[in-house]
């Protein structure tokens, strides 16, 4: 199994020919005790891509290297922040190894890999340690020939350093570290490289170049595109952590999905044809099929949250134990499932829609005059309407009966959800107010969430009370915890109330009637 570092470093391009000891002097760093003596190394290293470079536009680095202290194969994965990437190593062998290209089964989706530059570079390096002895950071320079394949292969050279943190260091020190760091080296001529990763730099020739689009300015269907692919790009990135078990990454998959299918329903319009709708019950069954676990999960820490509020003298019987066990294999079996579902050709051939419909949505049965029409004006009519969709459903559960409201409530919280995103994706042109609007509709989502989880979670306690008590237990916490769910439902209700009212104040709506 691979191992795995998380790795944060700023990069600088540097002058050839800037003198080694007064570049790399940074003995005088908050924190720094002592910097240690340069030693030089010899890195050669073979990068592998597909023929259209899907994981060097995604800011994913997948090589061969030999010489060094961690020679083999390595597998760069850029995170949230800029300077922050995982690092995935495996030992060396001939071909890409089998693990690596299953982690990337939704960027490869069938294409093959193949090397696409050599990369050689010369490193000076020292190691930068507190008074303790134990090491901050590492400064690398680099001195670096790079070769990309191909019938216009050119070599190229340049010079660059890197500040690379520790990887145990504390944040807060480690964030004054590179602060200090930048300011330092920029003072001595360097400058940010322009690439986050060397092998962009090979390929800056062959890479293909996004159009710049100036989302205030551009037509109604251009900005939703452009929030289609980041949700999709997010999908990419959410599988690979879903692959690797990560905390949370499910749900952010899942989130991603939602947030497609909503900007498809919400602006259909702007593309109509039947692709839209198949997109639309595509993502639906993604959602569903990540939900479960999730949903499982949710349900789970809601049980235990409520009994951890019980005193102890309250809870008779193993009701921590039945709670856990009716859970573990519900959750173990939907887990089981998303590792079917992300390796089968049906969630491969989403991918391609998703992203072909990004490239060139259809335009048979589209309203052309509205697609094209300023986003400024077009999208602003479209989120109000969403808007009064949700009003209309939270008057219908505000008039609803007792035992129709759950109901009721749970249909204002899809509409709240929709409309949060559409008001997401307007907020690429519109900026702040429709940000605001999302945020509202946000509390007004998780409120009536929590109302749905404790109306959910009422109908699973009835059935482990009952295997509870005909297995001879006490069923009495479990009629506290059914007391505490049915408070907890109503005071969510009520506060989904209060939610909906601020989310529908002037202050947030206005903009929707430009």
């Amino acid at each position: 199994m691979a191992t795995a570092i998380h790795e944060t470093e700023l990069k600088y391009d540097a002058p050839a020919g800037t003198p080694l000891p007064e570049l790399l002097d940074l003995g005088e760093l908050p924190h720094v005790a002592s910097q240690s003596a340069a030693a030089t190394v010899k890195l050669d290293a073979t990068y592998y891509d597909t023929a259209a470079y899907d994981l060097a536009r995604a800011g994913i680095t997948l090589r061969r290297r030999t010489g060094g202290k961690d020679a083999g194969w390595h597998l760069k994965v850029p995170e949230g922040a800029a300077s922050t990437r995982t690092e995935l190593g495996l030992p060396q062998g001939s071909e890409p190894p089998a693990e690596f290209v299953e982690l990337l089964t939704a960027r490869l989706r069938g294409r093959p890999l193949h090397p696409v530059a050599t990369i050689t570079t010369r490193r000076s390096l020292c190691a930068l340690v507190d008074a303790d002895g134990s090491p901050l950071a590492e400064i690398a320079h680099d001195t670096v020939t790079a070769a990309a394949m191909g019938s216009e292969a050119a070599l190229k050279r340049w010079t660059e350093v890197e500040v690379e943190l520790a990887a145990d260091v504390d944040a807060g020190q480690g964030a004054r570290l590179l602060k200090a760091a930048d300011r330092t080296l920029r003072s001595r001529g360097l400058t940010p490289s322009a690439h986050r990763m060397k092998l962009a730099a090979a390929l800056a020739d062959a890479l293909p170049q996004e159009p710049e689009l100036r989302l205030q300015k551009a037509g109604a269907a251009d900005v939703v595109r452009a929030y289609l692919r980041e949700q999709c790009e997010q999908l990419l990135r959410m599988d690979l952590l879903v692959r690797r078990s990560e905390a949370d990454a499910i749900h952010r998959m899942r989130v991603a999905a939602r947030r497609s299918r909503a900007a498809l329903q919400e602006f259909g319009t702007l593309f109509g044809g039947l692709r839209t709708q198949q997109l639309i019950n595509e993502l639906r069954w993604l959602g569903q099929e990540l939900g479960a676990a999730r949903d499982q999960e949710v349900l789970r820490d809601l049980f235990l949250r409520q009994l951890d509020e019980i005193p102890v003298e309250s809870v008779l019987g193993p009701v921590r134990a039945r709670i856990a066990g009716h859970f573990a294999p519900l959750v173990a079996d939907a887990e089981r499932r998303v590792g079917e579902v992300l390796n089968s050709p049906r969630y491969l051939d989403l991918l391609n829609d998703l992203e072909d419909f990004v490239a060139a949505p259809p335009s048979i049965e589209a309203d052309a005059e509205e697609a094209q029409r300023p986003a400024k004006r077009a999208l602003p009519r479209m989120v109000r309407r969403s808007q009064r969709r949700v009003g209309r459903r939270m008057r219908a559960a505000t008039q609803s009966l007792p035992g129709e409201r759950d109901s009721a409530l749970h249909s204002a919280r899809k509409a709240a959800k929709r409309a949060r995103y559409a008001a997401e994706a307007a907020s690429l042109a519109l900026g702040k107010k429709p940000r605001k609007s999302a945020k509202a509709l946000k509390k007004l989502q998780s409120s009536l969430g929590r109302h749905q989880d404790a109306a959910i979670a009422s109908d699973v306690l009835r059935t482990v009370a009952l295997r509870a008590h005909a297995e001879g237990e006490n069923a009495y916490t479990y009629g506290l915890l059914h007391e505490r769910l049915a408070a907890h439902r109503d005071r969510s209700a009520e506060h989904a109330r209060h939610d909906w009212l601020r989310a529908n104040r002037r202050k947030r709506t206005a903009w929707m009637k430009s």
